[in-house]
């Protein structure tokens, strides 16, 4: 939680703690928590998004836009046909 709230120092520290209680039972998942807490920082950029108001109404569409399709045999691995159930 701590990391996704932009505390990475925290999120470093607690992915610490957690290495530590799984290094005698766990050694490969300790590791992999040790890389996390090394990289807890990378993603603390903040991101602004653009306000509602600037964004158009829609999409302009230069072509009727029509559905995908699927081919007959994709439709059969997709979804088979359900056999009807078997009376008492």
């Amino acid at each position: 939680m701590a990391e996704s709230q932009g505390k990475a120092e925290d999120a470093a520290r607690f992915f610490e703690q957690a290495a530590v209680r799984a290094e005698s039972a766990y050694p490969r998942l300790a590791e992999g928590v040790r890389k996390r807490a090394a990289q807890a920082g990378l993603g603390a950029t903040e991101v602004t998004l653009p306000a509602q108001a600037s964004l158009p109404d829609s999409l302009p569409t230069d072509e009727a836009l029509t559905p995908a399709t699927i081919d007959p045999w994709v439709e059969k691995l997709l979804a088979p046909p359900v056999a009807p159930p078997i009376a008492p």
